[in-house]
């Protein structure tokens, strides 16, 4: 694993870049809880895994970068009112400041599975970080529903826990020999000295050193 925290977030939850499939050109990635234990659950942890699977993608030239766009499916299976209440607000700011406005790569929509009935109260925390833009490629079912594979094609979905296990442990391995890349300090720690004074005074979060620590508790 590329350190603990990751090793952490593992445990209890998946977020898998999913193989290519030859219908599509899009790049999918699956989040799902595999632990549904509130206490296991830390949002911190589960944000800092995202940077840094998402900063692998871009490193590793054996990974194609897709021709198409990012497609995120988050399974809401097991999440409830306990995890919502764990979310850290200025964490979940500096999320998505990033995937909206600095993530090098297109987000073409968003699929939200096995709803919750308080699905309003994820939006209510989640919806002001968002723009309107992204707002609208949400797309959103209900347990057992089929209206994803209009949008997704029907491979890509692993119904066997095992595949995307496979497939999480090849990830696994891939960031563990990203080690020495994630670990050099060189590499993320932020120079004030060339940061512009627009910058300075209309940053919406001020970050200690490297974002790569996320620690905004």
């Amino acid at each position: 694993m590329a350190d603990n925290t990751t090793s952490s977030s593992a445990e209890y939850s998946d977020m898998v870049p999913l193989p290519a499939v030859e219908t599509s050109e899009d790049k999918f990635v699956f989040f799902r809880l595999v632990d549904c234990d509130p206490e296991k659950f830390h949002f911190n942890d589960v944000i800092r895994t995202f940077f840094i699977i998402a900063d692998s993608r871009m490193v590793q030239p054996d990974i194609p970068m897709n021709d198409g766009g990012d497609i995120p499916i988050f399974d809401m299976n097991g999440f409830t009112l306990r995890h919502l209440t764990k979310v850290v607000l200025s964490t979940l700011r500096v999320y998505m400041k990033y995937a909206q406005e600095a993530h090098p790569v297109r987000l073409k929509a968003i699929h939200v599975i096995n709803c919750t009935p308080f699905l309003d109260k994820v939006m209510y925390v989640v919806k002001p970080f968002m723009k309107k833009k992204v707002a609208e490629m949400l797309h959103f079912h209900l347990p057992n529903s089929e209206a994803l594979y209009e949008h997704v094609p029907r491979e890509v979905i692993f119904q066997n826990f095992d595949e995307i296990a496979k497939q999480k442990a090849d990830w696994f391995k891939r960031l563990e020999s990203l080690r020495e890349y994630f670990t050099d300090d060189t590499r993320w720690k932020i120079d004030e000295t060339r940061r512009t004074s627009y910058h300075k005074s209309h940053g919406t979060v001020e970050l200690s050193g490297s974002l790569r620590k996320l620690e905004i508790d």
